[in-house]
């Protein structure tokens, strides 16, 4: 069953990893450790995405055509599922980026006015 995501929901969990995965793919091709490894390095937690969690949405991404896969045979070691970005999951990646700049902006407005109401809230 091909789930459906849509750009305009910005800062869900699910839509914010996965633009953090296809922003990954983006810059080169790559298998699950490796992503869990760069995402670490993004400041998102191994604690909080657990490899299975990580290839689960994998292979959503790759149902709902954001992903491409494909096995790579190592001449020492496991064999490995290549993950890489196709030009929906561009298209995704981009959506989703001008849908979090406008709740980026939307949320800087809400912390400065819930910032202002807490300080005239104190002085009453």
């Amino acid at each position: 069953m091909k789930r459906k995501f849509c750009s305009g929901l910005g800062f869900k969990a699910n839509n914010t990893i996965y633009a953090a995965i296809l922003s990954l793919l983006i810059k080169k091709s790559s298998y699950g450790y490796e992503i869990v490894e760069e995402l670490s390095n993004l400041g998102i937690s191994q604690q909080s995405l657990p490899y299975g969690l990580i290839y689960r949405l994998l292979r959503d991404m790759e149902a709902n055509q954001f992903v491409t896969s494909e096995w790579q045979n190592e001449e020492s070691g496991p064999s490995r599922r290549i993950y890489k970005i196709t030009d929906k999951g561009k298209d995704y990646i981009a959506q989703w980026l001008s849908s979090a700049k406008n709740n980026l902006i939307l949320m800087e407005k809400l912390i400065k006015f819930i910032e202002n109401s807490l300080k005239k809230g104190d002085s009453q």
